[in-house]
């Protein structure tokens, strides 16, 4: 537990840069421009919290919302492809 509680500031960094991407860009719009894509922005934040944890730096998923480097895209053909064969 000790060492969890390491981590901590970590979670709460990537957490806050989620929350404030969401309201950046989703807060206070109607229509089209306000709504998420909630299942795509929980991936930008799980993809970041990854690299925060592991090497103290995240991807920049959700600072720019989007697939950065086609890291997504690359794992969902890569899959794709494994799954065929």
């Amino acid at each position: 537990m000790s060492t969890l509680i390491q981590y901590e500031l970590f979670v709460d960094d990537t957490v806050d840069v989620f929350i404030e991407q969401l309201d950046k860009r989703f807060e206070g719009k109607k229509g089209p421009d306000g709504l998420i894509d909630f299942p795509t922005w929980l991936q930008y934040y799980a993809f970041d919290q990854i690299g925060e944890l592991s090497y103290s730096s995240r991807h920049g998923f959700l600072e720019s919302g989007k697939d950065a480097d086609g890291i997504i895209q690359f794992l969902t053909e890569y899959m794709e492809y494994v799954v065929k064969v």
